[in-house]
Parts: structure tokens; sequence; C-alpha cells
């Protein structure tokens, strides 16, 4: 049972996660972290993809599970060198704040979704209901990332 619940949490990651990453990659995004006072990025390859600047990048990730310090989006994104994380959350919280930047993110990636969807996508009702319905119900225990985003939104949306 476990595995076939496991496996089936794998196959919903892979399919969301092309969606949710596009977020990184998105000049709209990068452009909403520069009004902030990040610095700009550079808009690479012919379908408008930006490279992403590491302080807005570390800062605007890590921002889903608080006001934390570099170490803890390290230990959060452990692919990604401390050397490299730590000194560029630290510079991004001299930028900006937790709200500001998730706000920016949000709206990053809502534009980002829009160019490359449309304005109002047929089904898009369904697929929030559908992904909403998941996330309620997927653990967060031992998920940071996962359980700051669910509480900002909860704080965001009392209704859920």
């Amino acid at each position: 049972m476990a595995t076939d619940y496991n496996e089936r949490a794998r196959r919903l990651r892979n399919a969301v996660e092309p969606v949710a990453a596009g977020v990184y990659f998105a000049p709209e995004a990068h452009t909403a972290y520069a009004k902030l006072g990040f610095d700009a990025t550079e808009v690479v390859g012919k379908d408008g993809i930006s490279r992403p600047e590491m302080k807005a990048y570390f800062t605007s990730r890590g921002a889903s599970m608080g006001h934390v310090p570099g170490e803890v989006v390290a230990a959060a994104f452990g692919c990604f060198n401390p050397k490299v994380v730590v000194p560029g959350v630290e510079a991004g919280w001299q930028i900006t704040d937790r709200e500001a930047i998730l706000e920016a993110r949000m709206q990053g990636a809502t534009a980002m979704l829009q160019r490359v969807l449309g304005e109002k996508p047929e089904g898009l009702g369904r697929v929030t209901e559908l992904l909403q319905r998941a996330a309620d119900v997927a653990p967060w225990a031992g998920r940071g990332v996962h359980a700051g985003i669910a509480v900002a939104r909860f704080s965001r949306d009392p209704d859920g």
C-alpha cells in the first residue's frame, strides 16, 4: 500500500514540478525581484528564460519557511553549496522581507503562467481543485518548504 502511495506521490510531483519550477527561470519573476532591489538578470535563449540571480533565487525559495537564515535554506536545499547559499540569503534579507519577496514570487509566477497558458486556460478550475486537494492531504512533517507554503497559503486565505 505504501509503495502505491509513494509511486502516486512521485507521479504527481513529476507532473507538477515543471510548472512549479518555471518561476525560477521566468523573466516575470526576475523583474519583480529587481523592483525590490535585487540585481537584474539577463534573458538567455530565444524562449525568454532568465538565469536566476542567486540572492533573489535562494531568498525567494527559502522565504516560504519564514525569515530564516541562510543555513536553514542551505539545509532545505542540500544540493547547493552552502558557501553560496548562506551569503546569498544574508544579502537577500538586507534587500527585502519575507512578505515582499513571496508576493513578488507569486506575481512573477502568475504572470509567467498567463504568458505560457493564456489568461484563462480551459480546465484551470479543475486542475486547481485537484492540486488543492492533494496539497491539503500531503504530509508536511519533515518537509519544511511544503509546511511553510501551506502556512503562508492559509494565513493569506482564511477560507483555505
